[in-house]
C-alpha cells in the first residue's frame, strides 16, 4: 500500500512540473457573528443593509460563487478557518445549552464544506462541559471532521471530555486535482502561546482540562520553540508517511507566532488569527505567505496560489481578500437556518430580561473601541455597570474593572446618524462569560481587597499589558491614575492614583471591588504570571479572607449595561 502511495506521488510530482494552480479561502475569529456586525435591526432591511458588514449568509454566497468560478477554470479550492469561531453573540448560547441541539458555529462550517478548522482560545469559554457539548453535538450532526488541533495537550480531563476530544483531528490531508495532476495537501492546527495564556481552557488544569504545547500554564511561560519543533516534526511525518507535498499551518496566533511558524522547516503556508487583523497584503516570512482575514466575517481571505517545482507562489498579492458587504446577496437557505436559531434562543436567554430584538437605546454618538487604559469606551462601560450595580447592592462598589479586550465592539452611531440598538447589539459589546447553568452573560463577582492588594494589582496590570494586550485593564471613573514613562514598576511608575478623587493614603483599608466571572477566573493565575509579586486575597467587608468570591443576586453583565443604556436615553 505504501509503495503504491509513493509511486502515485512520484507520478504526480513529474506532472507538477507544469505548475498547479489552486485557491485557499480562509476566515478567522468569526466569534459566532452569524448576522455580521452592525445594527442587527438593519440586517436584510432594504436601503439600510449596507451598514452591516459580514453575515454568514453572504459568506455562503461568496464561497459558492468563487468555487463555481474556479471550477470552470479547472482549479481546486480549499477552505480553512483559524479559530475563535465561538463566543461573541447571542447565537453562542445555543451550543452549550442542553435545551438545544443546534451548534450554529459548526453548522456554518459544515454548510460551506470547510476543509480544516483550527481551535482558538474562546472555544473554551463555556468551560469543559460547554466545550464537551459543542463537540458532541457537532459530532451528532456530522460536523466535526474538519476540526483540527495539533498541539492540544489534555491535562487529566474528565471521562466525558476525553471522549469528546476524540472528535478532533491532529492533522488533515486533502487531495486536490488540476486536470490530470494530483496534489496532496496537509493541514496542521495550532493554538498559539498568547491565545493559550488567555484561554479559559488552560484555567482548568488544576482539576483536569486543556493545555497546549507552546505555553506552560503552571509557569505562565511562552514556549514558542516547542510549538515550532512540533510543527516541524508533524510536517515531516505528513510528507514521509502521507505523501503530502504542501503543508498548510493554521495558527490561532499573530505576530511573532505566525511568522515564526512560517520560517519552520516543512511549512509552506500560514493562515493566522487571534489579533483580528486584516493583512491587506499577506506577510512574507522565510519566503512563505502568512495571511489573516480580520474578524467577525467582515472579510474572506482569498489566496490564489501556484505550486511549481516544490515552491508555492502567491498569484494575487494585491487582491488577497474580499470585503463582505451588502453587495453580496445573502444565501436564502442559510437565512432560513438563522431564523430557526432565533426561535430557539427565546427560552435560553430569558434570564437576561431581554429578547434578541428588544429595543434598548438610540445611539447618537460613536464611542470607538480602544486598546489603551481608560479609553473612553472602557471608562463608559465600566462606569455604567458600576452605577447600575450600586442600584442593586446595599454595600456600594468602589471600583468596577474588566479587561479592555472583553469590550468587544464600539458603541456606534452609523454614518453619524442616530442608530437604534437592540439587545443583540448590546450583547455583542459584552458577550463573554456563562453562568453555572451555561446560560450566556457573565455573572458579577464582588469582593473586598486590601488597599495594598489593589495597589499591587494595578501596578502589575500596567506592566503585564505590555506582555499581552489581552490584560489591558478598563476601570470605572471612580478610579484614575497617570503613568510615568520614566518610572519604575511597583515603585513610582504610577502617579496621582485616586479612588473617588482621594489619594491612596485616604483610601479605606478595604476596597469593594467587582468584575465579571471571566476576569475573576484569572486571579489564581496572578502569582505565576507575576513571578510571585502579586497574590490577591479576597475578603469580606470586615477584611476577613473568604474562600470564594461573592456572586450578588443581580442581572448578568450585559443586562446591567443594557439597563444603564435604557436609563440614560
Amino acid at each position: 500500500m505504501r509503495f503504491l502511495l509513493l509511486f502515485s506521488v512520484v507520478l504526480s510530482s513529474l506532472s507538477l512540473a507544469q505548475g498547479f494552480p489552486f485557491t485557499v479561502l480562509h476566515t478567522n475569529d468569526l466569534h459566532s457573528h452569524v448576522e455580521g456586525t452592525g445594527p442587527d435591526g438593519y440586517v436584510g432591511v432594504e436601503g439600510k443593509d449596507s451598514v452591516v458588514s459580514g453575515q454568514y449568509a453572504r459568506l455562503a454566497t461568496l464561497i459558492k460563487t468563487i468555487r463555481e468560478e474556479k471550477a470552470k477554470a479547472g482549479e481546486a479550492v480549499l477552505l480553512a478557518d483559524a479559530g475563535d469561531f465561538f463566543s461573541g453573540t447571542l447565537f453562542h448560547a445555543l451550543a452549550p445549552s442542553e435545551k438545544s441541539n443546534a451548534v450554529p458555529e459548526l453548522e456554518y462550517f459544515q454548510y460551506n464544506k470547510y476543509d480544516a478548522v483550527s481551535l482558538g482560545n474562546h472555544e473554551f469559554d463555556a468551560g469543559p462541559l460547554g466545550f464537551t457539548r459543542l463537540l458532541n453535538k457537532g459530532f451528532q450532526l456530522g460536523a466535526t471532521s474538519f476540526l483540527i488541533s495539533t498541539n492540544l495537550a489534555p491535562q487529566k480531563p474528565s471521562a466525558e471530555l476525553t471522549a469528546a476530544l476524540t472528535h478532533l483531528n491532529a492533522s488533515i490531508v486533502k487531495t486536490i486535482s488540476h486536470g490530470d495532476q494530483k496534489l496532496r495537501v496537509g493541514f496542521l492546527g495550532f493554538v498559539g502561546p498568547d491565545a493559550a495564556r488567555s484561554s479559559a481552557g488552560t484555567r482548568l488544569t488544576k482539576s483536569g482540562g486543556i493545555s497546549f504545547v507552546g505555553y506552560d500554564d503552571k509557569k505562565s511561560k511562552e514556549e514558542l520553540g516547542k510549538l515550532t519543533a512540533l510543527a516541524k516534526a508533524r510536517a515531516k511525518t505528513l510528507r514521509e508517511k502521507e505523501g503530502v507535498q504542501i503543508v498548510i499551518a493554521i495558527i490561532h496566533g499573530a505576530s511573532p507566532e505566525d511568522t515564526s511558524l512560517a520560517q519552520t522547516e516543512g511549512i509552506d503556508l500560514v493562515i493566522a488569527g487571534h489579533s483580528h487583523e486584516l493583512y491587506r497584503t499577506p506577510k512574507i516570512a522565510g519566503g512563505k505567505v502568512v495571511a489573516q482575514a480580520g474578524s467577525y466575517g467582515r472579510y474572506l481571505g482569498k489566496l490564489e496560489l501556484e505550486y511549481l517545482e516544490g515552491k508555492l507562489t502567491l498569484r494575487n498579492p494585491n487582491s488577497s481578500h474580499v470585503a463582505i458587504t451588502s453587495a453580496i446577496k445573502a444565501d436564502p437557505q442559510y437565512v432560513a437556518k438563522v431564523t430557526g436559531y432565533k426561535k430557539e434562543l427565546t427560552g435560553i436567554i430569558s434570564h437576561m430580561g431581554y429578547e434578541y430584538d428588544s429595543p434598548v437605546a438610540t445611539i447618537s454618538k460613536t464611542i470607538p473601541k480602544g486598546q489603551g487604559v481608560n479609553d473612553e469606551l472602557g471608562v463608559m462601560v465600566t462606569s455604567a455597570i458600576r452605577d447600575e450595580l450600586n442600584r442593586h447592592l446595599k454595600d456600594p462598589v468602589d471600583l468596577y474593572f474588566t479587561s479592555a479586550s472583553l469590550i468587544r465592539e464600539s458603541l456606534e452611531a452609523f454614518g453619524g446618524n442616530p442608530t437604534p440598538y437592540q439587545f443583540s447589539d448590546v450583547f455583542r459589546i459584552l458577550p463573554l462569560g456563562f453562568d453555572g447553568q451555561l446560560r450566556p452573560g457573565s455573572p458579577i463577582q464582588s469582593f473586598y481587597l486590601s488597599k495594598k492588594d489593589v495597589w499591587r494589582m494595578i501596578n502589575f496590570l500596567e506592566v503585564y499589558r505590555h506582555v499581552s494586550a489581552n490584560f489591558t485593564p478598563a476601570y470605572s471613573n471612580s478610579f484614575s491614575y497617570r503613568v510615568r514613562g520614566w518610572g519604575v514598576p511597583f515603585v513610582n511608575r504610577l502617579a496621582d492614583v485616586k479612588l473617588h478623587g482621594k489619594a491612596y493614603r485616604e483610601w479605606p483599608e478595604y476596597v469593594h471591588v467587582a468584575s465579571n466571572t471571566y476576569v475573576a477566573g484569572f486571579f489564581d493565575k496572578l502569582p505565576a504570571m507575576s513571578k510571585g509579586l502579586v497574590k490577591l486575597v479576597a475578603r469580606d467587608k470586615q477584611g476577613n479572607p473568604v474562600a470564594a468570591f461573592t456572586s450578588p443576586t443581580v442581572p448578568p453583565e450585559p443586562s446591567l449595561f443594557g439597563d444603564a443604556l435604557k436609563r440614560a436615553k
